[in-house]
């Protein structure tokens, strides 16, 4: 539920209450997270961190989807 509210305020623009969310849910080996990582990242200006975050998230859960926005942002 928690990775849900941080979905939820990323779309509203709230990088801040989001990023803390996420760092009280760290877990690099959901792909989820790894997901509005790479979503708040880019709200961040960090193109090539979050293409980073979602490559990572492909090697877990392989998803077309998730290796095209990758490649879009490298």
């Amino acid at each position: 539920l928690k990775l849900l509210r941080a979905d939820r305020l990323l779309r509203r623009g709230a990088v801040a209450e989001a990023s803390a969310i996420l760092e009280e849910t760290r877990d690099e080996s959901n792909p989820l997270w790894l997901q509005l990582i790479a979503k708040r990242l880019l709200q961040e200006g960090a193109g090539g961190a979050a293409a980073e975050s979602l490559l990572k998230a492909a090697a877990i859960c392989p998803d077309p989807d998730l290796l095209r926005t990758a490649a879009a942002l490298a």
